[in-house]
């Protein structure tokens, strides 16, 4: 049985290495502890190098002198851009628009604080890279004195026990080791004591716990839920679903095959850096300095001594070998679109490209979000004391673009599109709190209220400066180009004749005689008036500020 899934189907298919696709427990555990140490970079296994018939090198004595070690790193490359595209700074939590408005406020807000309380910000990209590298990861909401939160667990620490459909989680069992509780001695000495085990079980009905095979009833009891608070987020699942496929899967046992040829490489480069003396028909003695720079050996004749030297003619080919292999494996993944590989390509093949990867990061992306939403909806209802199903599909976490993008130009655009009626306002918000431009405190219907609510109040006072202001640009014109000259007569018309008759009135005072040079302004004091006016449009400077610096400039009566 253990050679058939749940289907009845046979599970004797080998993988890239030769290796069973694992069934049992035990290989599952197995099969993600060398995934784990393919990213990490740690040392091949005995029978790791066995079963893939990694290179070993073997001295005279019959000692090991060389093996395959990791020196590659694409596989911890493929993963961490899988991570990084999942754990997005773009990471937004959200109501979804369905949502009765009685209980918005009361479910965003519960939310929020498990968010916080989980420290999503600061752990997502580690649940996003175990997940990739390893295939799965498991999310439980659980209570704590600070309030409900998730926690994490690695796949050796679960088992899942399903429904007969395989969709519902019917039983969770998580086992853990506790470190053990440190004691501090008069002296200032301390003692840990040894380890502890730690099991809970989860059902639908209730939540049992031991710690070292004794109960603990504080933290067992009925389950108000009434489903198991957990949720498995898987890489790709294949298959009956039982085991998941990670980041590059197969990927990092051709990656073996390429550290294997590397250390034959220089396996080859250190033999003929350390020859081998040979000598026909004489012995050179433990004493003899022979290795030394400018030694003097005198043989007998007919006797020969020489170096064996290893041939170097062959590395070249394998170096060929070596380059041509991983540039066709750089070419199944479509991860390395954005290293030099990628910068080497046609823009052609740098978009079939990007839509490859965009296609392969899309549903995994997906799946983590609602697994996410999922077990922050397990937190509200704990908090809240709302029934589960009332809450589940309430929430909304968006990851943004799986590629980054231009950011400022994506804000036009959805602006534009707003503009012309092609977007809700709360879509606008959505996005623009998705992207980080605007504050996700408010949700979308209410941020995008109080920004309009704040334009119309500064619209109101704009146009009310900018009408001020156009009329002060205008006697700034005008005085720029006020010239000391008589009007021109119109067409036909004789010009007016001076009234020589009219006798000065002695009792009028003098009037002042005003020069071009005294009223006009010149360039630069047209420039600042024209600066002043812009500032103040634009809402840079206050309104009266920029109203006293026109009349001082000008010496207009405000």
């Amino acid at each position: 049985q253990a050679d058939e899934d749940r289907y009845g189907r046979s599970r004797s298919q080998l993988d890239v290495a030769g290796r069973r696709w694992p069934v049992a427990r035990a290989d599952m555990v197995d099969a993600t502890q060398r995934r784990r140490a393919a990213y990490l970079g740690t040392a091949y296994s005995d029978d790791e190098i066995s079963a893939m018939s990694l290179f070993r090198a073997v001295s005279q004595l019959n000692q090991l002198s060389a093996q395959t070690t990791r020196v590659m790193r694409d596989i911890a490359y493929v993963t961490d851009v899988d991570a990084a595209s999942i754990a997005s700074d773009s990471l937004r939590l959200s109501l979804e628009e369905d949502v009765p408005e009685a209980q918005q406020d009361r479910i965003i807000a519960a939310a929020r604080a498990a968010w916080a309380e989980s420290q999503i910000d600061e752990v997502r990209l580690w649940w996003a890279t175990t997940m990739c590298s390893e295939g799965e990861l498991l999310l439980e909401s659980l209570m704590t004195p600070e309030g409900p939160c998730i926690v994490a667990h690695p796949f050796e620490a679960y088992e899942l026990e399903y429904d007969r459909t395989g969709r519902q989680i019917q039983r969770c069992i998580i086992r853990l080791m506790l470190p053990g509780l440190v004691t501090v001695n008069a002296d200032g000495s301390t003692e840990r004591a040894d380890p502890r085990s730690y099991v809970r079980i989860l059902e639908p009905a209730e939540i049992r716990v031991w710690i070292d095979g004794k109960p603990v009833p504080e933290e067992s009891g009925p389950n108000p839920l009434g489903v198991v608070p957990v949720v498995r987020l898987c890489h790709r699942r294949v298959g009956d679903g039982r085991f998941c496929l990670n980041s590059g899967y197969g990927y990092d046992d051709l990656v073996a095959a390429l550290d294997s040829l590397l250390c034959q490489l220089r396996t080859i480069a250190t033999r003929h850096a350390h020859p081998i003396l040979l000598g026909i028909g004489v012995h050179a003695g433990s004493g003899a300095e022979i290795q030394n720079q400018g030694a003097t050996l005198s043989i007998p004749q007919d006797t020969d001594m020489r170096w064996l030297e290893a041939a170097l003619s062959g590395i070249d080919s394998l170096v060929k070998t070596m380059a041509e292999v991983r540039a066709a494996m750089v070419q199944t993944l479509p991860q390395f679109l954005f290293t030099d590989s990628g910068a080497n390509s046609s823009g052609t093949a740098l978009s079939y490209r990007a839509a490859s990867f965009v296609s392969y990061i899309t549903p995994i992306r997906e799946a983590f979000y609602r697994g996410l939403e999922r077990a922050l909806s397990y937190c509200v209802a704990m908090s809240t004391g709302l029934a589960w199903a009332d809450v589940r599909g309430a929430l909304e976490v968006d990851g943004g673009p799986a590629i980054p993008q231009d950011v400022a130009t994506l804000a036009q655009v959805w602006v534009a599109l707003w503009k012309e009626g092609a977007m809700t306002g709360a879509d606008l918000a959505r996005r623009l709190q998705a992207a980080g431009i605007a504050s996700d405190d408010q949700s979308p219907d209410d941020y995008i209220r109080t920004a309009l609510a704040e334009l119309a109040a500064r619209s109101g006072e704009t146009q009310q400066t900018v009408a001020q202001l156009s009329a002060l640009l205008d006697q700034v014109r005008e005085m720029e180009g006020r010239v000391d000259a008589p009007d021109e007569p119109e067409p036909g018309e004789a010009p007016d004749a001076p009234d020589l008759a009219a006798p000065a009135d002695p009792a009028a005072p003098p009037v002042a005689v005003e020069s071009v040079a005294d009223t006009a302004l010149n360039g630069a004091q047209v420039d600042a008036a024209l600066s002043i006016i812009t500032q103040v449009a634009a809402g840079q400077l206050p309104r009266e500020t920029g109203v006293r610096a026109l009349v001082s400039l000008i010496r207009l009566d405000p």
